[in-house]
């Protein structure tokens, strides 16, 4: 029998079928537009933001584009599609779009040192080459430049000159200088914008502001939008609040290309479709820099790859266990916050401003929610972001008065401790408040003792109520809580100040807090150290029984917390010294390790150490790093720690797992921060990796994002996705958690990012998830255990402590801890 076709019946079919998923799909679209619509009021009542404005952009198509709340709430005025919004270091991005235009123009190289474009300013003479300082490093915050962000200057100011702001005449942050060597990391500068800023004007001849304006605004059909705060952009602005909800002076800045951009979000959403380079027509929607401009832009710069990673004035950031990579900035000033992602392989968009200090809180649930809707994929460290308990004290004593606080407080922390944000900064700020804003001791003071009470192992809780007895004359009293502050964090250097102002001497109480450490062991430290990452050294010394440290020209004092552990004085920061497995010896300090120089004898200068980098692909040596890309965009990773250590290893990324033969080496690592792909090719080769375990092989594992996945390892362990803020460590003498001195909790956002399942009976554990009020045994994020002859050791943390954790530096201990193999559950 022939077949018969009818191609009506097809046409037809074919037609039913498209119709159907494009009602479907409008469905979607309109059931998520409602979420957004019923969850907004709640949240800006939440986190007492006033008002704000969304664009989403679905398929090339804008799906939401709509104000919510108040763009002045005395008035009653409501925000609007042409509310304006300044959106702080988003700034950045446009201004590098001026940048790159004249880049297109010829009238600006990328790679030329900013010096050849600069007339009016210079950068300050330093120990490195400002020759090094480019345009694109400069974009890409790689140039080695101090400065992060500018406070705002209020309307009664007088607003310095670029070249003032440059100087250090910005309101605090101090003078643009070179502090590293450029182009080995990135550190993210606003103050190499507004070098770019003043590079703008010179080359063009133009104020910064009316070039944007003619050159990039216009043409895109910005304009209701402008660096320049005029009568036409201040009427159409909204007011701006602070965290509280309360008005707050219209910041200004100098720093216009950091900081000082204000926009509507239909201007803002013209941009978006601007940025996407692969939208039909996209000349239409953007006759400023062509697509393949814009696409460089948003590829991510070697020094700051990752899941976090960042290219010419844009984020480059994967979304865990997807292939989805989202390109755009984020910003934040006292009362503006700010959020801009697009997928140009989609054609898909975020946008949203607020006009509160809580904002970022607000755009946390929706930005998240939109990822969700987009993926699948719940972002753990920002839907979960709570109100802040601040708030909700605030309206209680503003209400009742302050008599009755503590006890509200201690049964709110019982009680609804799930439901607001309890961290110290919440009483800190709230204290502040009243101490500056309303100038009210009396209701500032009963708060910082209560923050006191809840944290009594924070510096700066005892500073602040320090201060606000001072202010109200009860000398003895403050110097006790500035004493306690200073002993907790010798580099409270506002503390100490105080105190010397007051009389009060604080050379003693820096040798109270100090460690006795050998004479003989300080002698071990003392010589040059070089920095893995570039060519910057340290030279470490000793004065009096007391380590210095030298570096870029700048002497400090470290205070012993431990034989091996010291405390910058003049600073926050720490110092671990580490002899590894292998001799080698070194330093640790928050993002970098630093090898130890051969000694120099006479006038002689000490040989480089061995190169103990990378091998020959095909070679074997002590490690097996398999790694896609760079792990949370980390400056040192664990390649970077191996070879300082004096190992050798060999780096390959997750395709050769199912090739590569694994026998020759002694310690394997599987790193965090990698995409679901890097994950899914250890799912497919995890038998692999058991026999190399039970044959004698040691196998590290830092689990972070592969929670997205079905991840097993050897003897059947598994992982579940769930973010900690606290884990518990059970081992505190483990060899790993020595650089920790004791410590038992890991508080970060987050802790761990899941726990271990089917974890092995003989397992070591070594750490778990803890909810504050006690340990959860049922949920382990750090274990050790043997299979076979090998050993296994998993961690759902990173062993990195770029976040402040606390919880490290741990890379180098997990290292040595490997390479050495006596086991601490066997011992």
């Amino acid at each position: 029998m022939k077949s018969i076709f009818l191609p009506g019946l097809a046409l037809l079919l074919s037609l039913t079928s498209t119709t159907l998923a494009q009602e479907n799909q409008e469905q979607s679209i309109a059931q998520f537009v409602s979420e957004i619509d019923e969850k907004m009021p709640q949240l800006l009542q939440d986190f007492s933001v006033p008002g704000a404005a969304i664009a989403i952009i679905e398929n090339g198509e804008i799906v939401l584009q709509k104000g919510y709340g108040f763009s002045d709430i005395e008035n009653e005025v409501k925000v609007d599609t042409k509310t304006g919004f300044n959106i702080g270091s988003i700034s950045k991005t446009f201004a590098a779009w001026g940048v790159m235009k004249l880049v297109q123009d010829g009238k600006l190289d990328l790679d030329a040192p900013a010096e050849k474009y600069l007339s009016r300013w210079h950068l300050p003479e330093s120990e490195f080459d400002s020759n090094e300082v480019t345009i694109r490093r400069l974009l890409s915050h790689t140039a080695g430049l101090s400065l992060h962000g500018y406070p705002g200057w209020s309307p009664t100011d007088e607003l310095p000159t670029i070249e003032e702001s440059l100087n250090g005449k910005n309101n605090g942050p101090g003078r643009v200088e070179i502090i590293m060597e450029p182009g080995t990391r990135y550190k993210y500068s606003g103050g190499g914008y507004t070098i770019l800023q003043l590079i703008i004007e010179e080359v063009t001849g133009q104020k910064f502001e009316d070039y944007m304006q003619s050159q990039v605004l216009d043409p895109l059909g910005m304009t209701n939008s402008s660096y320049k705060i005029d009568d036409k952009i201040m009427t159409a602005s909204s007011s701006e609040y602070d965290s509280f909800g309360e008005a707050i002076d219209f910041e200004l800045f100098t720093a216009q290309a950091a900081a000082g951009f204000h926009t509507t979000i239909e201007d803002f959403t013209r941009f978006a479709y601007a940025n996407l380079y692969r939208i039909k027509d996209h000349e239409k929607h953007n006759p400023v820099i062509p697509g393949n401009i814009i696409e460089q832009m948003m590829k991510p710069v070697p020094q700051a790859e990752g899941r976090y990673g960042y290219g010419l004035a844009y984020f480059v950031e994967s979304i865990p266990g997807t292939s989805v990579v989202l390109r755009g900035h984020r910003g934040a000033n006292t009362g503006w916050q700010a959020i801009f992602h697009v997928n140009p392989e989609t054609n898909d968009g975020f946008i949203m401003v607020t006009n509160g200090g809580g904002g970022q809180r607000v755009y946390y649930h929706i930005f998240s929610a939109w990822v969700r809707w987009q993926t699948g994929v719940r972002l753990e460290d920002w839907h979960r972001a709570k109100p802040p308990i601040a708030n909700k004290l605030k309206s209680i004593v503003d209400s009742t008065g302050i008599d009755d606080i503590a006890a509200i407080y201690t049964e709110l922390k019982k009680n609804q401790s799930e439901e607001y944000d309890f961290s110290e900064s919440q009483l800190n700020n709230l204290g502040c408040y009243y101490m500056y804003d309303k100038v009210d001791l009396e209701k500032a003071i009963p708060i910082f003792k209560i923050n006191v009470e809840a944290f009594p192992n924070a510096f700066n809780v005892f500073d602040s109520l320090g201060e606000a007895l001072l202010k109200q004359g009860a000398r003895e009293e403050a110097i006790e809580n500035y004493m306690t502050s200073v002993k907790l964090n010798p580099g409270n250097k506002n503390g100490v100040k105080v105190l010397n102002d007051l009389g009060v001497s604080t050379d003693d109480l820096i040798k109270e807090i100090s460690v006795a450490v050998d004479a003989q062991v300080l002698a071990g430290y003392v010589g040059r150290y070089k920095v893995s990452s570039g060519g910057s050294t340290m030279t470490i010394q000793t004065h009096e029984g007391v380590l210095t440290a030298e570096l870029y020209g700048q002497q400090m004092n470290l205070i012993a917390e431990s034989a091996a552990r010291f405390r910058v004085l003049e600073d926050e920061s720490t110092v671990t010294f580490f002899t590894a497995a292998t001799g080698r010896k070194g330093l640790w300090t928050r993002q970098s390790i630093w090898g130890k120089l051969p000694e120099t004898t006479g006038d002689s200068v000490g040989e480089e150490p061995e190169d103990h980098s990378a091998l020959e692909a095909g070679s074997a040596g002590d490690f097996l790093i398999f790694r896609n890309t760079p792990s949370w965009g980390r400056s040192t990773d664990f390649a970077d720690v191996v070879g300082e250590l004096g190992c050798k290893y060999e780096k390959r990324e997750s395709s050769a797992m199912a090739d590569v033969d694994l026998s020759p080496y002694g310690v394997i690592i599987i790193p965090g921060g990698q995409l679901k792909d890097f994950y899914n090719d250890y799912i497919s080769n995890a038998a692999r990796f058991d026999d190399y375990v039970a044959s004698g092989g040691t196998l590290v594992l830092e689990l972070n994002w592969a929670q997205v996945t079905s991840i097993m390892l050897p003897r059947g362990v598994t992982m579940a996705t769930h973010g900690a803020l606290e884990n518990a460590i059970l081992v505190p003498d483990h060899p790993i958690f020595l650089p920790l001195l004791g410590k038992r909790l890991i508080q970060a956002h987050w802790a761990s990012s899941g726990y271990l399942q089917d974890v092995p009976s003989d397992a070591l554990i070594l750490a778990v998830e803890s909810n504050g009020e006690e340990t959860l045994a049922d949920r382990p994020t750090f274990i050790e255990y043997s299979h076979g002859k090998g050993r296994v050791i998993a961690a759902c943390q990173c062993f990195h402590d770029g976040d402040d954790s606390g919880r490290g530096p741990l890379m180098e201990s997990v290292i040595s801890y490997a390479l050495a193999k006596s086991w601490a559950a066997e011992n």
